[in-house]
């Protein structure tokens, strides 16, 4: 017997306006039955800001895993300035884009009646860099990422300055990575072969000299991450695409599969536990989804 489709008649909420700050909004797809705990994959999108788009990239997903989808929308030029790369850093003036997304998931939480902490994390291109960002600053609330073709990285680096690295993450942020956390975490780092996106450069609003020392490429940007990781024993997995450039359909399918695999664990883990995810994850290879 095949698994059956859950859908559900409200199954994709409208636009809603964020209460903690309702400069930023979001929507959210849900399955057809809901449990306290229903596991939470958080998708943010890319430098046009298709929050519909991203939200629906993995309605399959919701559907056939029970699970809710959530897509926030960090508009362009908030602070009147049309920067476009703001969110991608996680701050800019006095917003603090992680908050944001804690508070717009514990909002989606709290209406659905969901008791999960943790989350998993996906982002294209802008938002595969504020999911690295957020990944290095908050790996204890995740229980996967997928940094997906980003225009930039950080680096986990502890001799460069923020967002290059995260030598002054205290003062930036307060806290300080969790080398622990991050070692725990199912990480997947995805891109196509044929993506040659320019990704973030010199007329960026948050340009930093030294910004495409990572690389000119999403892969090379992607490979000196996953350095900078492992150089700290941490294991992501490099997902090559053949054939594929810089669009979103054309990777979210690795990245479903990638969720998949630590799905079970996610959705077994209460929120009261603090015991780190023991996933077992492959050992930092590459690998190539033909």
């Amino acid at each position: 017997m095949k698994p059956q489709f859950k859908s559900h008649p409200k199954e994709a909420s409208p636009i809603t306006a964020c209460r903690f700050d309702p400069r930023f909004c979001y929507s959210f797809r849900r399955p057809a039955e809901i449990t306290p705990d229903t596991p939470i994959l958080v998708a943010i999108h890319g430098n046009m800001r298709s929050l519909e788009r991203t939200r629906d990239a993995f309605a399959d997903f919701a559907g056939w895993n029970d699970c809710v989808v959530i897509a926030p929308l960090f508009p362009v030029g908030i602070l009147g300035d049309n920067n476009k790369d703001g969110f991608k850093f996680l701050i800019e003036g006095d917003i603090r884009y992680d908050l944001v997304l804690l508070q717009i998931v514990e909002e989606v939480t709290t209406r659905l009646g969901l008791s999960a902490e943790r989350f998993g994390l996906f982002g294209f291109a802008g938002g595969a860099q504020f999911t690295n960002c957020f990944m290095l600053l908050h790996a204890q609330r995740l229980w996967a990422a997928c940094i997906a073709a980003p225009g930039s990285v950080t680096l986990l680096d502890f001799e460069r300055l923020w967002w290059l690295g995260v030598a002054d993450l205290e003062a930036q942020f307060g806290t300080s990575v969790d080398l622990a956390a991050l070692r725990d975490l199912p990480i997947q780092l995805l891109v196509g072969t044929a993506d040659v996106d320019p990704g973030t450069d010199q007329t960026s609003l948050s340009w930093m000299p030294g910004g495409r020392d990572a690389g000119e490429t999403a892969y090379a940007r992607l490979l000196s991450l996953s350095q900078s990781l492992e150089a700290q024993g941490i294991s992501p997995e490099l997902c090559l695409v053949p054939r594929k450039g810089h669009e979103l359909l054309d990777l979210v399918d690795s990245a479903k599969h990638f969720f998949r695999r630590h799905l079970d664990h996610a959705r077994h883990s209460h929120a009261a536990q603090s015991d780190p995810l023991s996933q077992t994850k492959e050992s930092a290879n590459v690998t190539s989804i033909l």
